[in-house]
């Protein structure tokens, strides 16, 4: 199940986060902010969240040779995951109005998908060539979803290995 703890403070840009909740126990997973950018789509919380849900985009394009998923899809996928594989629930949560605090919340409460500087670990991303992870180039529809579940599959393998780390019991 799907949670949003405090969606009347919206709209309001600042820092969010998204726990993931078994047996009593919190999980935090991830961290993140809106309205750092003036003119930013997004600035609010609640729509980070929920575009989080909806997993799009699916990738992020890139400068160089290179291309990742993209977060939204990283995050939306995690969360998808623990629900289907573990049984969890996931809780969404406006932290606070300020969105230069969201590197102070992760630094303190270092949440799993997270490095200390903010970023998804490496292993969640699954860095390809660039063009790897269009979805738009893909002739069937079977192509197109034989991508996601590649995609899937990565996160999983990433999200298994980094819980290990964390002694997070699945």
């Amino acid at each position: 199940m799907i949670r949003f703890r405090n969606p009347q403070m919206q709209p309001r840009s600042g820092v969010y986060c998204w726990w993931g909740t078994t047996g009593g126990n919190n999980f935090l997973l991830y961290v993140g902010s809106a309205g750092k950018k003036n003119g930013s789509l997004q600035r609010c919380t609640l729509l980070r969240g929920v575009s989080e849900l909806a997993r799009t985009p699916f990738a992020s394009s890139s400068k160089g040779k290179r291309q990742s998923l993209d977060t939204d899809f990283v995050v939306g996928t995690v969360i998808k995951l623990v629900q289907e594989k573990f049984g969890w629930d996931c809780e969404w949560e406006h932290l606070c109005d300020d969105p230069s605090q969201e590197i102070t919340y992760i630094r303190n409460w270092k949440p799993i998908l997270q490095k200390k500087n903010g970023h998804l670990h490496e292993s969640l991303l699954s860095r390809e060539e660039k063009g790897y992870w269009q979805v738009a180039g893909r002739k069937t529809e079977s192509e197109k979803e034989d991508l996601v579940k590649e995609a899937e599959r990565r996160i999983d393998d990433a999200l298994q290995a980094l819980m290990a780390i964390r002694n997070v019991a699945q």
